[in-house]
């Protein structure tokens, strides 16, 4: 929570209300919109959105954009145990309905595009998780 939210909030605040500024950008999760997660991590990215469209309506005065990036599984060391062990690695890409991760540089790209092209959209998380959300993995025995 003081790292993830805290941390959050009190960078933003601190440097985003003036003039200059142009876009911000807070980086959420897909556990913050589905839960599925550490319950702390969950409860703090879940506040990063909320939080982003707050500054989005105190950001509009100055003209600028605040949205949230939500990516779901990304390649990276921090995923290694995941990645690196072959059963899980082919659980968690079932889960997906692109049947992949995406790359660091791929999250990179829409936080370009958000801080440096858009001019329009405000106050939005956007989910990039390769269709994780959508996998629902619904049971129910047939007629």
């Amino acid at each position: 929570m003081s790292v993830n939210l805290n941390g959050t909030v009190n960078v933003v605040e601190k440097y985003s209300f003036q003039n200059a500024i142009k876009a911000v950008i807070t980086i959420a999760s897909a556990s913050g919109r589905n839960g599925a997660e550490f319950p702390l991590y969950t409860a703090s990215k879940g506040g990063v959105i909320s939080y982003t469209k707050n500054v989005a309506m105190r950001l509009a005065k100055y003209g600028a954009t605040a949205n949230s990036v939500s990516p779901g599984g990304v390649k990276t060391k921090i995923n290694k145990p995941i990645t690196d062990n072959p059963k899980l690695w082919h659980a968690v890409l079932n889960e997906s309905l692109l049947h992949k991760w995406c790359e660091p540089e791929e999250i990179a790209e829409w936080i370009y595009f958000l801080s440096v092209i858009n001019k329009s959209m405000t106050g939005e998380d956007l989910l990039i998780d390769n269709g994780e959300i959508l996998k629902s993995n619904f049971i129910w025995p047939e007629k």
